[in-house]
């Protein structure tokens, strides 16, 4: 019989192409992963990779596993996972992949009122852009992904829409961006951007005609570490983009300043989504409350911080240029 675990080693081989990237994923010893491999190809009776000088590459054979392996583990794995509520009615662990600004706005409150509630249960959040957020959900590594909706087709996906939430750019004090009067967007594109390291093309298309960048889309910086782009912001002269709950503390403390420009696509769009064939667990349906009230909660302090900060810089400033950026 087909052992699971050696399933996992081959769908992790086939993901890295590379058996010392493999066996690092894996935290095992490449001669390890290895002999499983081979012992799973033993078992098949027949080769599942191809070994190349450049890595291994699944056979025909490996192809058509590594489709069934991930539907085989993904049961498992849900499973477990009903089995370890039994008798308590609580959910041992709850895997999650969000894009790093619906975490940093929406998911950690979520998962702390979770806690408060019950406090045995483990969360494996996993922060990255859309793509490999949806890619993981569809492998059934993580349960639900919270992330950019504009570029997910259905394909077998559930879909809840969260609140769309106004962006702002956002800059230091005393940025020479707060002298300008009449401020457009055009101009505050002028300035190196700080940015999540994959913009969906929805807010793409709306930037490339106006970025300093003639050549495509480099941002001075981009990350998914929503704490390291504020600091970036803070700290030099690069604009960042952020709905206002995300630098609260910052818009009260006077570092960063937020710029009121009429740009209406500027704006979130995120949703909930999970597989269509898996069943949610009590747990998993409680988390999916508490993060449409988190949103909710959300759309609501937004709106508050707008009335106070959100604001066009001086008026006064006539004829004043802005200073051209020394980051190319």
């Amino acid at each position: 019989m087909i052992e699971l675990r050696h399933l996992s080693y081959a769908l992790a081989l086939a993901e890295h192409r590379n058996f010392a990237r493999a066996a690092k994923a894996l935290h095992m010893s490449q001669p390890a992963l290895t002999r499983n491999i081979q012992a799973l190809e033993e078992q098949m009776g027949l080769p599942l990779f191809e070994r190349l000088r450049s890595g291994v590459e699944p056979t025909d054979a490996g192809q058509l596993l590594m489709k069934r392996a991930k539907a085989m583990l993904g049961q498992a794995d849900d499973l477990m996972r009903e089995v370890g509520g039994v008798g308590t009615g609580v959910q041992a662990e709850l895997r999650v992949a969000t894009g790093p600004y619906p975490a940093g706005m929406i998911v950690g409150p979520a998962v702390a009122s979770m806690l408060r509630k019950w406090p045995e249960m483990h969360f494996d959040i996993i922060v990255e852009n859309w793509v490999d957020a949806i890619r993981k959900l569809r492998d059934r590594r993580v349960e639900f992904a919270i992330c950019e909706a504009s570029e997910v087709k259905d394909g077998g996906l559930e879909s809840l829409p969260l609140v769309r939430h106004k962006g702002s750019p956002v800059v230091r004090r005393g940025h020479p961006l707060l002298d300008v009067g009449n401020l457009t967007f055009k101009q505050i594109m002028e300035w190196p951007l700080a940015v999540s390291a994959r913009l969906p093309p929805r807010i793409l298309s709306k930037i490339l005609p106006v970025s300093r960048l003639k050549k495509g889309f480099d941002p001075a910086v981009h990350c998914e570490d929503m704490g390291l782009l504020k600091t970036l912001v803070r700290e030099s002269d690069m604009v960042g983009l952020f709905t206002l709950s995300m630098v609260e503390d910052e818009l009260n403390s006077g570092r960063l300043v937020a710029l009121e420009v009429d740009e209406p696509w500027l704006t979130t769009s995120y949703s909930i989504f999970h597989l269509k064939d898996r069943a949610l667990s009590r747990v998993a349906v409680d988390f999916i409350r508490e993060v449409q009230h988190a949103d909710q909660q959300v759309a609501v302090r937004n709106q508050e911080l707008a009335a106070t900060f959100a604001r066009r810089p001086s008026q006064t400033a006539k004829g004043r240029k802005i200073a051209t950026s020394k980051v190319k």
